[in-house]
């Protein structure tokens, strides 16, 4: 079960990846909403300080991709019971 994505869709995951590791200590927006395409937080580290419009698109669609099929897998999989043991 997962997502699948394409090649360059991979790719920009990977380099968000690496960015919110490295940047992992500083403050950041609550809500991926609150970040802008402009936004510093997210930009390329080595060339430069804006994350590229078409790579901000790509991520968003695979945001709501991602909110969508956590939703509906929340509504196909029952929640644990509040005195479920965990080993």
């Amino acid at each position: 079960m997962g997502i699948a994505v394409s090649t360059e869709q991979h790719q920009s995951l990977e380099r968000i990846a690496r960015i919110a590791e490295w940047k992992g200590r500083s403050p950041v927006a609550m809500s991926f909403y609150e970040v802008g395409a402009q936004d510093p937080i997210i930009g390329h580290i080595a060339v430069s300080n804006v994350w590229p419009a078409d790579e901000f698109a790509r991520l968003c669609q695979l945001y709501e991709r991602a909110k969508a099929f956590l939703v509906e897998t929340m509504e196909k999989v029952s929640p644990l019971p509040a005195d479920y043991k965990f080993e």
